[in-house]
């Protein structure tokens, strides 16, 4: 007697479950593997986010001083000023250079919850006196208690 067709279906959904089954295995272990070799590369070279913003202040600082000496030396073979304005762009060059690694260093985010010289914010509550009465509530429990 011949398979019904109900029977064919109710096997190939079977198999078919049985193929899921094993690719979501197999899409698991893929990931899992994924996971620790990033994990396994960013332990074993240098740190990730350090070394990107190392890179990006040196590549800025290189190529600010480069250009400002660019633009001397072109500057000194049009106008025949040797050497002054390849030293004067030369130096503002490297101005600009530092100025954009402390650009690039300095902390991010809302100047009024920075504390950063660089970044030119300020706490909100420095350089205000408190009176006592106001401060007291603030310190630790035990603050004025004796250790011995």
């Amino acid at each position: 007697m011949a398979p019904s067709e109900e029977d064919e279906q109710r096997a190939m959904r079977a198999r078919l479950d049985v193929l899921k089954g094993k690719l979501d295995r197999r899409a698991a272990e893929r990931r899992g593997r994924a996971t620790e070799a990033a994990g396994r590369s960013a332990d074993a070279g240098f740190g990730g986010a350090a070394a990107t913003l190392a890179l990006r202040a040196g590549g800025e600082f290189v190529g600010a001083i480069v250009l400002g000496g660019a633009i001397g030396w072109g500057l000194d073979h049009w106008l025949a000023t040797k050497p002054w304005l390849t030293i004067v762009f030369f130096l503002l060059g490297t101005a600009a250079g530092v100025q954009s690694v402390v650009r690039v260093a300095s902390p991010k985010g809302r100047a009024e919850d920075s504390n950063s010289r660089l970044s030119g914010g300020q706490a909100p509550d420095k350089d205000v006196p408190r009176p006592a009465s106001v401060a007291e509530p603030q310190a630790p429990s035990g603050w004025d208690e004796d250790e011995d």
